[in-house]
């Protein structure tokens, strides 16, 4: 192939896909275009229309009369020669107990001990053992007649 072949099947390719081959002292002969988006239309939500609740009428509760116990009168009891102790003022404490976990804890039931009853045994009778001494006759006493 020729040098001028090769160099043309290269501006064909370079055409091809899209990038051709300008020379060092020419231009291109096509501006790339240039594209710009157009400008989106922008659309606004209409404002909500807001409502608001009526206030809430607040009635205060009626100031409850304080009712003062009037002191009660003191009497002096002609003492017997005994001096009546006085008694300390009452003074409450709270106690407050530690309140358990909300989990419940588990405490393993104890398995009951069952004893297991013995199991009778049985004894067989022993096997009476036969005697060969050759002779068959369980009569043997009356031999002597």
């Amino acid at each position: 192939m020729k040098l001028s072949g090769i160099i043309f099947a290269m501006g064909i390719t370079g055409l091809v896909a899209g990038n051709p081959l300008p020379q060092e002292d020419e231009e291109p002969k096509f501006p790339k275009p240039s594209f710009s988006k157009p400008a989106l239309p922008s659309f606004s939500k209409p404002a909500l229309p807001s409502f608001s609740k009526p206030a809430v009428p607040s009635f205060s509760k009626p100031a409850v009369p304080s009712f003062s116990k009037p002191a009660a009168p003191s009497y002096s009891k002609p003492s017997a020669g005994f001096p009546k102790p006085s008694k300390p003022p009452k003074s409450f404490t709270l106690s407050v107990k530690p309140t358990p976990p909300a989990t419940p804890s588990y405490t393993p039931k104890p398995k009951p001990s069952y004893t297991k009853k013995p199991t009778p045994s049985f004894s067989k009778p022993p096997k009476p053992t036969p005697t060969d001494d050759g002779d068959d006759d369980d009569d043997d006493d009356d031999d002597d007649e």
